[in-house]
């Protein structure tokens, strides 16, 4: 899979709070604001300009599996990856290095 060696940005003009385990991001070039699941906000989290997707998929399944996560989503990593893309679409982050 080509994203899988992305490494996610967020965009500088976003701003994030979780509150009671969600997230809550806004992009201020759009006035947009997203209100992230659990899973959602692990993901959001864990970017940070360094990690490529495997990495975050990695990071987020060790944490699902250590905390018994009883909803572990079968395809955890095409969940994210689709995910991060969504939020690319949205203007939330950047995916630089994706082939193709």
């Amino acid at each position: 899979m080509g994203k899988a060696g992305a490494v996610p940005r967020k965009n500088p003009s976003t701003a994030g709070r979780t509150i009671d385990g969600q997230a809550v991001i806004t992009v201020a070039d759009d006035a947009h604001v997203s209100i992230l699941n659990d899973v959602g906000t692990r993901v959001w989290n864990l970017v940070d300009g360094k990690r490529s997707v495997e990495g975050i998929i990695a990071d987020v399944r060790g944490q699902l599996e250590r905390e018994g996560y009883e909803s572990l989503p079968a395809d955890l990593a095409a969940d994210v990856e689709e995910f991060l893309l969504d939020m690319s679409r949205r203007g939330m982050l950047s995916l630089e290095g994706r082939e193709g």
